[in-house]
């Protein structure tokens, strides 16, 4: 993921004047945004459940399940999304 998003930024701010340097902004924002939700969505909801009881889970166990799901949809969408903008970004260059 790192990678990802140090490549991502990189090629946003080396792209600056281009045509198409807007869709890699596009897609850094996508994967930092990425970050954002795992970072704060996704990781603390898979660290509480290392402390997770199988035989009496939590009591809004289903609520945090369905939680991070639609957090790793959004992730998921995200990912996609950055990757076909840094594309059209690579696109414009060659035409």
């Amino acid at each position: 993921m790192f990678p990802a998003i140090i490549s991502g930024v990189t090629l946003a701010i080396v792209d600056a004047t281009s045509r198409g340097c807007v869709f890699s902004w596009a897609g850094a924002v996508a994967l930092l945004v990425f970050l954002a939700v795992t970072m704060f969505g996704t990781v603390p909801i898979n660290a509480g459940t290392l402390e997770w009881n199988s035989n009496v889970p939590p009591h809004n166990w289903k609520a945090l399940i369905n939680r991070w799901e639609r957090l790793n949809n959004l992730r998921c969408l995200l990912a996609v999304l950055s990757f076909v903008l840094f594309l059209v970004s690579a696109a414009l260059h060659l035409s």
